[in-house]
C-alpha cells in the first residue's frame, strides 16, 4: 500500500486529522514514539498536548513508515530564542497573549508548554509553528533539519 500524504503544515487539528488518516491506533503509536496511550485517546477527544509531545508526534506521522530521526534542535528551543529575539520581556508576551506569567517564566526555564499556548506566542511574535513534511536538502536548512521533516518555527515563509 502506498504511503498516504501528510498534510504540509501541523497545527491541532492537523495533527488529529494525521492520526486519524494515518490508519494508526493509540496503542501503536505510543509503542512506536512512547507517548502514553491515554494522552493520545485524549487528545484524539479535543484536550490540549505539550509542545514536546505535540513534536514527537508530529515527527513520527511525518516518518511513519521509517525510526524517527534525531532532531538538531527543537521547536521549544527556537520559540524561546524568537522571544528572547523578539525584544519584549516574557512578561510582555504572556499578557498580550493570555498565558498566565508562571506558565511563561517556567517555559523560558526550559519546560513543556501546550501546543495551543506556543501557536498563541508564536502568532504574537509573527511566527508560525510548523511542521513541513519531504524531503528536504540539508544544505538548505542546515541547523533546523529532520531527516525527513523539517519541524520548527516560521518567519516570513521561512523555516528558522
Amino acid at each position: 500500500m502506498a504511503k498516504k500524504s501528510k498534510p504540509s503544515g501541523i497545527n491541532l487539528e492537523s495533527l488529529r486529522k494525521a492520526i486519524r488518516d494515518g490508519g494508526l491506533s493509540a496503542k501503536k503509536l505510543e509503542k512506536a514514539t512512547g507517548v502514553p496511550h491515554s494522552t493520545i485517546t485524549r487528545f484524539l477527544a479535543g484536550t490540549d498536548l505539550n509542545l514536546s509531545t505535540a513534536e514527537k508526534l508530529a515527527t513520527f506521522l511525518a516518518n511513519w513508515r521509517e525510526p524517527p530521526p534525531t532532531p538538531t534542535t527543537h521547536i521549544a528551543e527556537a520559540l524561546r530564542a524568537a522571544i528572547r529575539e523578539s525584544g519584549q520581556s516574557a512578561d510582555e508576551i504572556a499578557e498580550a497573549t493570555g498565558v498566565s506569567q508562571p506558565i511563561m517564566t517556567r517555559f523560558m526555564q526550559g519546560r513543556d508548554i501546550r501546543l495551543s499556548r506556543a501557536e498563541r506566542i508564536a502568532v504574537h511574535l509573527g511566527l508560525e509553528v510548523t511542521l513541513r513534511t519531504g524531503k528536504a536538502s540539508r544544505a538548505s536548512k542546515p541547523k533546523k533539519l529532520y531527516s525527513e521533516a523539517d519541524l520548527g518555527i516560521v518567519k516570513d515563509d521561512k523555516l528558522t
